[in-house]
């Protein structure tokens, strides 16, 4: 039984194959993306099928490039209830984008999940969590293509922004609220780090996680887990990358199922649709203005 019955907690997926890597093209050019072993399916049915077994609910965002090779798939976890956001389309980091640009890559992607499964996209997140401070221009494009959240921002040194909220919030844009559902960070000696997914999540101890997200219940906070589809093949094909990526991606991936499942087991998830309908009025929502100046962007508490 779930330990905190009375918080609700988002469960994530991102769909994508196991050679879906940002910034490493010189060693696996996406032009031969379609010559490699697709194994998207074996990661996410397993997924799928840990979530049916215990009647939980998840938000999937599929990158479009998938969902245009394996339009079944998506129409599989449509089907069994999930909510379907979008990743984008190529899995591009959005600071390496003109915006328009990344307006492109996002309606197509939109386009290619709603033509699937005959209903509105109301979620993106960025591969790498890509929105940031040079990038924050992103979000006024996602709010005005008619999306409601974002799950892009993360309050990390490493790889977001620090000073980004580390908690569900709203930022009035140009084109009006959008929701900004942030990974669920903890501090260490290392700053605020993502604590409910990939690398961080496979090294813990799930002691660790678990005492984390036991505290963001207690304070009546969601915690945000986020999962990728090739952690649960952990026999897809290995390639030399760089040794940050190579980490990032291949270290502890045995420990990735077991977690999840625990995970599962002691609290309660549903979908961040199901979020947003539920803590729209909760005490920890806070709404910040995003101001810009040409590249970069502020947010601000209002």
């Amino acid at each position: 039984m779930p330990l905190n019955t009375d918080v609700l907690n988002a469960f994530t997926v991102d769909v994508e194959d196991w050679y879906h890597i940002c910034g490493v093209e010189k060693f696996l050019s996406p032009s031969i993306w379609k010559s490699l072993e697709s194994r998207v399916t074996i990661g996410t049915e397993k997924i799928l099928d840990m979530l049916s077994k215990r009647h939980i609910k998840g938000t999937f965002f599929i990158l479009g490039y998938i969902a245009e090779r394996y339009p079944e798939l998506v129409k599989k976890i449509f089907n069994e209830g999930h909510e379907i956001s979008t990743h984008g389309y190529r899995h591009q980091t959005v600071y390496n984008l003109t915006p328009e640009e990344f307006r492109e890559d996002l309606k197509k992607s939109i386009n290619i999940l709603k033509n699937i499964t005959g209903e509105d996209i109301l979620g993106y997140r960025a591969p790498e969590w890509s929105i940031k401070k040079e990038s924050y221009w992103a979000l006024n494009i996602i709010k005005e293509e008619g999306l409601l959240y974002d799950s892009s921002v993360t309050p990390s040194w490493i790889i977001g922004d620090p000073e980004a909220l580390p908690f569900p919030h709203q930022i009035e844009t140009e084109n009006g609220t959008l929701n900004i559902f942030p990974p669920s960070t903890f501090k260490s000696i290392m700053g605020q780090l993502p604590f409910t997914g990939s690398w961080i999540m496979r090294l813990l101890p799930y002691n660790i996680i678990k005492k984390e997200v036991e505290k963001l219940n207690k304070l009546k906070m969601p915690a945000v887990s986020y999962l990728h589809s090739w952690e649960m093949d952990i026999h897809h094909p290995k390639i030399k990358l760089p040794w940050t990526k190579e980490f990032v991606h291949y270290v502890n991936l045995k420990e990735c199922e077991d977690k999840f499942n625990r995970l599962l087991d002691d609290f309660k998830f549903v979908t961040i649709k199901d979020l947003l309908k539920y803590n729209h009025n909760s005490s920890y929502i806070k709404k910040i203005k995003l101001g810009s100046n040409n590249k970069e962007a502020n947010l601000l508490l209002i």
